[in-house]
């Protein structure tokens, strides 16, 4: 409690001080002594001075916040046009990407458009040539009215027939697959024959079933034959070329030209009707 009023008479001492000597420079002013004066303009003088060097770092620190701030905006600013730059690219490239697909398909349509209101255009989505095997896989199924043994077809030639269904997807089974068979007719006698992928090599074709003593002719053309039930009569599979006949073994060997290549492929069209 002692120290506690002795606290209170200091403060009161200090403010009395105080006071006196604030009373002390008006009555010195108020009576115009010239030494005085000088003396009250020197303090004055050291009290300004003072003051600036007490309150400058203060006022600089509070300006500290609004440094900080403005770099951080700017900080955020700069990461907003990096994503807004890198949005713009990404754009970009997507709009490039669907260009390049418009035209693709505006090509495509105009080179099947022979059979515009007979099929619908599928994507290749995956693409398999193994030993075993030649297939691709397209972006219509079921849904899109899809059945097994509907003819795929490019550039007006036939590459397939559909093996397998589901409901937005397709697997097409090529000409070059071994397991491949193919009702056709050929040359200008349609005759009836089986065109299939031969097993020793995934670049050659056989056709099977000809009559004997048949001679296929270089430019002759195999067109797909309806007599399964299944395949569309009259597609383009293929042009012969390169007939050779050996007269001791009786036999010919041939090759066959087609107008597209199915693993450059991107757009095909597959017959519904």
């Amino acid at each position: 409690m002692n120290a506690k009023n002795g606290w209170f008479e200091q403060s009161n001492l200090r403010v009395i001080l105080l006071f006196s000597i604030a009373c002390s420079f008006i009555y010195l002013d108020s009576s115009n002594q010239k030494y005085f004066k000088s003396t009250k303009a020197v303090i004055n003088d050291v009290i300004a001075h003072t003051s600036f060097i007490i309150t400058w770092p203060i006022k600089e620190a509070l300006n500290i916040p609004s440094y900080v701030i403005h770099i951080a905006t700017l900080k955020k600013e700069n990461e907003q046009i990096s994503i807004l730059q890198e949005e713009k690219q990404k754009l970009m490239a997507d709009n490039n990407f669907l260009r390049q697909e418009s035209q693709k398909i505006q090509k495509f349509i105009q080179e099947e458009k022979i059979y515009k209101d007979e099929a619908i255009l599928a994507k290749v989505i995956l693409k398999a040539n193994t030993i075993t095997a030649s297939s691709m896989t397209i972006n219509k199924g079921a849904g899109d009215g899809l059945k097994i043994g509907n003819p795929v077809v490019k550039n007006n030639n036939l590459i397939g027939q559909i093996e397998e269904v589901n409901y937005k997807s397709s697997r097409v089974k090529l000409l070059n697959d071994i397991n491949s068979n193919i009702p056709v007719v050929i040359g200008e006698l349609l005759t009836q024959a089986i065109f299939s992928g031969d097993p020793s090599s995934k670049s050659k074709f056989n056709i099977q079933y000809l009559p004997k003593n048949f001679r296929l002719n270089n430019g002759d053309s195999i067109y797909t034959s309806d007599i399964d039930g299944i395949l569309k009569k009259g597609i383009l599979v293929g042009t012969v070329s390169d007939v050779k006949y050996d007269e001791s073994t009786k036999k010919q060997t041939y090759s066959i030209n087609f107008n597209y290549n199915p693993y450059q492929t991107d757009y095909v069209s597959v017959f519904i009707n």
